[in-house]
């Protein structure tokens, strides 16, 4: 059975490899600023995922950093673009090639020094914190909450109001909340409450793109993950 098991292996690698070269036709890879997944220099989560499975098929591209907006404007319309981290909605299924599903992302209630909060609590809140024209104040807009104070700083801001009282709650993902708190000496009097919204972080790429890329990029990411490689990255930026 090993050896069957081997053989199979060998012959998944060779399939791949038997395709024509994935450098046969140019692609470009692009992101924005949103820690803890993507960051500058191509570090963040999906950043140094990326740069990993790169490194593994022998290439020199590197992820560039735009406007959001320009980034997914520009996999759309043209050919051989990844994108990343991109979550996957009905909205954006047929948009996109969804090429590695990365990891989860949950929307929660993050509170300082208090139980944790669910939806159904939140709502008899007084203040409830989220970041200005970003998704999670929307999420909660289009709930009907009314008690919510919209941030236009960043994250450590949202701490510091936390800790002192100048609010309830922090509407946010769960990794970002996590990424910003790893290092903090309080880090374990924030409290995380259910999921209000689950969805998928994938790295993605135009609908015309090689394929033999993609099968690369979903053969090296498997290899990543089953090495140790994935969870190494992972602990560096949201902590044990």
């Amino acid at each position: 059975m090993r050896k069957i098991h081997t053989l199979l292996n060998i012959m998944i690698v060779v399939s791949l490899w038997s395709f024509p070269s994935v450098f046969a036709a140019e692609y470009r890879i692009v992101t924005t600023e949103l820690a803890p997944w993507a960051m500058k220099d191509a570090k963040g989560i999906f950043g140094e995922i990326v740069t990993e499975i790169e490194k593994r098929l022998g290439s020199e591209h590197r992820p560039e950093q735009l406007p959001w907006t320009r980034a997914q404007v520009m996999t759309k319309s043209s050919d051989n673009v990844l994108i990343y981290p991109v979550t996957r909605t009905p909205q954006r299924e047929n948009q996109f090639t969804w090429m590695i599903p990365v990891m989860r992302s949950e929307m929660v209630f993050v509170t300082y020094d208090r139980d944790p909060i669910d939806e159904t609590k939140a709502r008899d809140l007084k203040t409830i914190f989220a970041h200005h024209n970003a998704p999670p104040y929307s999420i909660l807009e289009g709930k009907g909450f009314t008690n919510l104070y919209q941030m236009y700083y960043g994250v450590g801001s949202v701490l510091r109001m936390l800790e002192t009282g100048r609010g309830d709650a922090w509407f946010t993902a769960k990794d970002l909340a996590l990424f910003t708190i790893k290092d903090s000496e309080d880090k374990n009097k924030f409290s995380f409450g259910p999921p209000v919204v689950e969805g998928v972080l994938y790295i993605a790429a135009s609908k015309k793109i090689n394929p033999t890329l993609v099968k690369k990029y979903q053969y090296f990411f498997a290899e990543l993950k089953a090495d140790g490689t994935y969870d190494k990255i992972c602990k560096k930026y949201l902590g044990n």
